[in-house]
C-alpha cells in the first residue's frame, strides 16, 4: 500500500469519527487529535520505498499512488510540511473542546486539513487548485455551521478563493504549454502577475484579507485559528516550491523588489491598525498582516536563510494564534459583543484566559521572550545588511504591536462593574497554561522549531544553492 493512500484511508476514518462524534466535543477533540497526531508521524517517519517490519511481516510503503494518470506522493519534497499541517491540526483539535466552536468544527477541520495535504502531494500541480477550492467549501462549514446564518466572511472567502484557483490554473497551463521563461519577458509578466494574484490570496494579502475581518467577529475565533494557519502555512509553501522550481522566478531581482515592498507596505499598515482597533480580534488580524509582511520579507532577501526564517516564522504563527484563539474565545464564551467594553476587567475574573490571549497577542507582534521574537530578530538582522530602512520599518511595526498590547492589558485589567464569576475547570486551566508555556519556551529556546524548518527546506534544494 502506498502513503498517500494510507494518510487519504486515515483521514477520511477520522472525519467519519468526528462526524458520528460531533455532539460529544471531548470524545471527537480526543479522536480527531490523536488522529491527526498519528498522521503527522506517519508523514514524517514511515520509511518510504524501504522493506521494512511489521509485526514479523515484510512490508513495503510506496511513495506515490497513481490514479487516471494522476499521481499523489509523498517524497523528501513535501513529507515535513505535510507532517507539520497534521502537527497543527492536533494541536489545534485537542483544545477544541475548551473553546466550543461548534460540533462541526473537528470534522470540517479534518477535511480543511485533508484536503490541503492532497494539493501538497498532487502532481501535475495543476491540480492542486481543486483541492483548494475543496478546502475553501470546507472552510465555509467551519467557521459558518450549519443552523448559523449566512456570514460575509464565509462568502468572500469562497469568492476569493475560486479567483485563486483560476489563476493558478491559468497559470499552470501556461507554463509548461507556452514555454514561459526569461526569454520570453512578457509571457513572463503576465505568469507572474497572475502568480501573484493566486498567493496573494492564499497567504492573505490585502485585500484578500477582509474575509478574515468579518469572519473572526462573526463566527468562533478558535475555528477561524485553524482555517488560517492551515491555508496560510500551505500558501507559503506553494509559493516557495514555485519558486524552487522556476529558476527564472527566483532570478527576477524586479519580483523580489516587489515582495519586498509588499512586505514593508504590509508591516506599517499592519502595526498603524492593529494600534488603532477597538476590537481585540481586528486587531488580532492587523497585527498578522504585520506578521505576514515579515515573512514575505524574509522571502525577499532570497537567500537559504531567509527561507528558512519565513518558514520559522510560519510555524511559531500558528502557535501563536492557537493560544490566542483559546484565551479569547474562554473569554467571550457567554459574551456576543466583542469591543473593548466587553473585555473591560475580564483579566481580573479570568486571569488566565486573559494572559493566554495576551500572550497568543504578543508572539504573534514578534515581542522580545516569546516564540515570535528569534525568527523576526533574525530578519531584522538581515535586513540591516541589505535594507536598514526596511529593518528600522519591522522595529517600527513591533513597538506599535506592543503598544496594542500594553492597550489590552490595560482594558484587561480596567476596573469594572459587579461581574459574576466565570471560574474554569481544571483542564482548561492546564491547556491554558501549557499553550502560554509553550510560546514563552519557544521564546527562550527557538531550536525546538529549527530542525524541522530545516528538513522542511531540504526538499526545495534549488533554494538551498
Amino acid at each position: 500500500m502506498s502513503a498517500p493512500v494510507i494518510i487519504s484511508l486515515v483521514s477520511l476514518m477520522v472525519f467519519g469519527l468526528g462526524i458520528v462524534l460531533r455532539h460529544r466535543p471531548i470524545a471527537s477533540s480526543m479522536v480527531t487529535a490523536t488522529g491527526a497526531m498519528a498522521l503527522a508521524l506517519f508523514a514524517l517517519r514511515a520509511p518510504i520505498d524501504q522493506p521494512t517490519e511489521i509485526f514479523g511481516l515484510a512490508v513495503k510503503i510506496g511513495g506515490s499512488f497513481q490514479v487516471l494518470g494522476r499521481s499523489l506522493t509523498l517524497s523528501a519534497g513535501n513529507r515535513a510540511v505535510v507532517g507539520f499541517l497534521f502537527v497543527v491540526a492536533g494541536f489545534v483539535f485537542g483544545a477544541g473542546w475548551a473553546a466550543r466552536p461548534g460540533a462541526y468544527f473537528f470534522p470540517a477541520g479534518m477535511v480543511v486539513v485533508g484536503t490541503v495535504v492532497a494539493a501538497l502531494m498532487i502532481s501535475p500541480f495543476l491540480y492542486a487548485a481543486a483541492f483548494l477550492e475543496i478546502a475553501a467549501l470546507a472552510g465555509v462549514l467551519l467557521i459558518a455551521p450549519p443552523g448559523q446564518a449566512s456570514i460575509r466572511g464565509s462568502e468572500r472567502l469562497l469568492l476569493f478563493y475560486t479567483m485563486a484557483m483560476l489563476a493558478i490554473l491559468v497559470t499552470g497551463w501556461m507554463l509548461p504549454s507556452v514555454g514561459v521563461t526569461r526569454a520570453t519577458p512578457e509571457l513572463a509578466a503576465r505568469a507572474i502577475r497572475l502568480l501573484a494574484l493566486g498567493f496573494a490570496v492564499l497567504i492573505l494579502v490585502p485585500p484578500f484579507h477582509i474575509w478574515l475581518l468579518d469572519a473572526i467577529e462573526e463566527s468562533s475565533p478558535y475555528a477561524v485559528v485553524l482555517l488560517v494557519g492551515v491555508l496560510q502555512s500551505a500558501g507559503l509553501f506553494f509559493m516557495l516550491r514555485f519558486l524552487d522550481n522556476y529558476e527564472w522566478l527566483r532570478t527576477d531581482l524586479g519580483l523580489m523588489a516587489d515582495i519586498r515592498l509588499v512586505g514593508a507596505a504590509l508591516v506599517v499598515i499592519g502595526g498603524l491598525f492593529a494600534l488603532a482597533e477597538r476590537s481585540m480580534a481586528r486587531s488580532v488580524v492587523y497585527v498578522l498582516m504585520g506578521d505576514l509582511g515579515v515573512t514575505l520579507l524574509a522571502v525577499s532577501l532570497n537567500t537559504p536563510v531567509g527561507y528558512q526564517l519565513a518558514l520559522g516564522l510560519s510555524a511559531v504563527r500558528v502557535i501563536g494564534l492557537a493560544v490566542w484563539g483559546l484565551g479569547i474565545s474562554l473569554l467571550q464564551r457567554e459574551q456576543s459583543d466583542r469591543k473593548t467594553a466587553a473585555l473591560a476587567g475580564r483579566g481580573l475574573d479570568t486571569p488566565i484566559a486573559s494572559a493566554a490571549a495576551l500572550v497568543g497577542l504578543a508572539s504573534l507582534s514578534g515581542l522580545p521572550m516569546t516564540a515570535g521574537f528569534p525568527a523576526r530578530w533574525g530578519v531584522m538582522m538581515a535586513l540591516a545588511g541589505q535594507a536598514p530602512g526596511v529593518a528600522l520599518l519591522v522595529i517600527a511595526s513591533v513597538m506599535a504591536e506592543g503598544l496594542a498590547c500594553v492597550k489590552w492589558l490595560r482594558v484587561l485589567l480596567s476596573p469594572a462593574g459587579p461581574q459574576p464569576p466565570r471560574g474554569h475547570t481544571r483542564a482548561e486551566k492546564a491547556f491554558l497554561g501549557l499553550g502560554i508555556s509553550l510560546v514563552l519556551s519557544l521564546g527562550l529556546f527557538p531550536q525546538l522549531v529549527f530542525p524541522w524548518v530545516v528538513q522542511a527546506l531540504s526538499g526545495l534544494k534549488n533554494l538551498l544553492l
